[in-house]
């Protein structure tokens, strides 16, 4: 069985070609992905719906698609992976495939004493990879498979990891530099025709968090810097280059510094956003993966849920999700919220 962790925010050329490529590495094995909900890495909503973006994965070849809970899809690489990981390792999946432009980079764990030396220096994660390997650049992908290689030797799980080349979108004349979701979400964003997406265009977010922040910052009695990736002084800094009118994009972009990246202020954001402080990102991270959400499945998909409902809670409609919720504490503990914010941020 194979896995892919996701967010195909949106579903583009280069997720096309992974799918095809494992389809022709590993023609009868079953292909699941865990997918990033209704918020994503960059610490953002995510474009488009889940439901759309599921649904694009199953049309070009996946079996099955499952959530990455919240808790997991909103954080830095370690746990993003870890949340990865465990989603797959519970559906009893047996190799990862991950895509990236350097695969012949392996991670050992001899670099771990490394990288927590240069964390706790004040170097990123990102950057602390790079030291440990004597190198001036990682692909962001490549840091992301160190991250799932560490979280399945932590986890002790049977799982191998097979990194896949990410080759340019030969068959589209697409420069390089636009190969990636971030060019594609903006031209989508400014209105622009996407070359390279690969999924029926659907509205896109109006939602600008910019007001709703704000307010919170300015007015809410709390400690700031009991929230995930807040800084001293990052608050202050927000308040400080907030003006009337102002996109979020736009605001981060002038209150990021060497200190305070653009990644790590949306993430703090989304927390403050959700209520979600250090203590139960810890508590609930820590907890076993505990059931699945499936969000889309064809005919092979759904042949599997039914094989596993025995042995794997399968969370299928929002009631199964909110009863589950009402009486266990899950890693889970977010969706309701998630969902609830994603909708009313529509409306702003």
């Amino acid at each position: 069985m194979i896995g892919i962790i996701a967010e195909y925010n949106p579903f583009h050329q280069g997720h096309l070609q992974q799918i095809q490529w494992v389809k022709e590495h590993f023609p009868n094995e079953p292909l699941i992905i865990a997918m990033s909900g209704d918020f994503v890495q960059r610490g953002e909503p995510a474009i488009f719906s889940k439901e759309a973006r599921a649904k694009a994965a199953i049309t070009f070849g996946a079996d099955l698609v499952v959530q990455l809970p919240t808790l997991f899809s909103i954080q830095s690489a370690e746990l993003f992976a870890k949340g990865g990981v465990m989603t797959l390792g519970l559906l009893g999946v047996k190799r990862l495939v991950y895509g990236t432009l350097q695969p012949e980079l392996t991670y050992t764990p001899h670099r771990e004493e490394t990288i927590q030396q240069s964390m706790k220096s004040g170097d990123s994660y990102a950057k602390a990879i790079e030291k440990s390997m004597d190198m001036g650049y990682l692909d962001a992908n490549t840091r992301l498979g160190f991250a799932y290689q560490k979280a399945i030797r932590n986890l002790r799980l049977p799982m191998e990891v097979v990194p896949m080349l990410r080759s340019p979108w030969a068959t589209l004349q697409v420069p390089l530099e636009e190969q990636n979701a971030t060019s594609i979400r903006c031209k989508i964003q400014n209105g622009e025709d996407p070359v390279g997406i690969q999924m029926p265009l659907e509205p896109t977010y109006t939602m600008d968090l910019a007001v709703l922040l704000y307010y919170l910052l300015r007015f809410t009695d709390k400690d700031f810097l009991t929230y995930p990736y807040a800084e001293p002084g990052l608050r202050e800094r927000l308040l400080q280059t907030y003006d009337e009118g102002i996109s979020f994009e736009v605001w981060i972009k002038k209150a990021r510094s060497r200190r305070h990246t653009k990644a790590r202020i949306r993430r703090f954001c989304l927390h403050v956003l959700f209520d979600v402080q250090k203590d139960t990102v810890k508590q609930y991270s820590e907890l076993p993966m505990d059931a699945v959400i499936p969000l889309a499945w064809n005919e092979n998909g759904q042949k599997f849920l039914r094989e596993c409902k025995n042995e794997v809670r399968i969370l299928s409609t929002q009631k199964q999700i909110d009863r589950y919720l009402h009486k266990n504490e899950s890693v889970y503990f977010l969706e309701k919220k998630a969902a609830a914010l994603y909708e009313f941020l529509k409306t702003l």
